[in-house]
């Protein structure tokens, strides 16, 4: 507890709307690209087949095994119950891998474990909806189908914010002159995106990582050699603090 009685709690829409959007902008802003694309189908596979199998395999043990409590008590989970388990254990976290790894120094590693991270991130969204609303494991067609829907339409947001802004800092000269403005109007264009894909019920990791991948490969070189600087810092700080 704290010095005034309140008992420390974890708080999701603070990790959702504050902390986790800070560390996808980071990642996203300065990305090395070159290693990102080039592992491509790792990643695709990680994040995409391998969350599949992970969700099949959990799936499938928690029908095998039966579990008890500490006192000895059989607990049986229904096959709804198991499909929601499954889907909640297939999803790996987004911040925790990246925080132990240095882009600097394990480059190759680093694109591969936290564009992993996006992608079960959208894959882990669709299976605990599907999980909610069946008793049955989803049909894989189906399911292969609200994956490529969520990936594209989340792109489709990232990449509209993305080229939305890049192109207002490369034809308006005010976004072109000074340091602080630019670049706060810069992050928030990238949250803006974020919160958008929120409410619209898409993988907001996903847009928000296009956006800034965009606005880091054009946005940021139409800024004056100092806010590019203040730009690739802030967003280094900001994925460094939330971490």
């Amino acid at each position: 507890k704290f010095a005034l009685g309140r008992t420390l709690s974890f708080s999701y829409e603070f990790f959702s709307f504050a902390l986790l959007p800070m560390v996808i902008f980071g990642a996203g802003f300065n990305l090395q690209k070159k290693h990102f694309f080039e592992h491509a189908s790792y990643i695709l596979a990680l994040g995409i087949v391998g969350t599949v199998i992970m969700f099949t395999l959990l799936y499938q043990v928690a029908g095998i095994f039966e579990l008890r409590t500490w006192s000895g008590r059989s607990l049986k989970l229904d096959r709804q119950r198991s499909l929601i388990m499954a889907s909640v254990l297939a999803s790996s976290d987004t911040v925790a891998p990246v925080s132990f790894l240095s882009p600097d120094l394990t480059p190759t590693l680093f694109a591969i474990v936290f564009g992993e991270g996006v992608l079960n991130d959208v894959v882990s969204v669709l299976l605990s909806t599907a999980a909610a609303r069946s008793t049955e494991l989803p049909d894989l067609w189906d399911l292969l189908s609200q994956i490529a829907y969520f990936l594209v339409v989340s792109g489709l947001i990232g990449v509209a914010f993305g080229l939305a802004t890049s192109l207002a800092f490369k034809r308006l000269r005010a976004l072109q002159e000074g340091e602080v403005k630019p670049v706060s109007l810069l992050v928030l264009c990238n949250y803006m995106c974020y919160i958008v894909a929120e409410m619209s019920e898409v993988s907001p990791i996903f847009a928000l990582f296009v956006c800034a991948i965009l606005c880091g490969h054009y946005a940021k070189y139409s800024l004056s050699d100092r806010a590019c600087l203040l730009a690739e810092g802030l967003a280094e700080f900001l994925s460094y603090t939330a971490e």
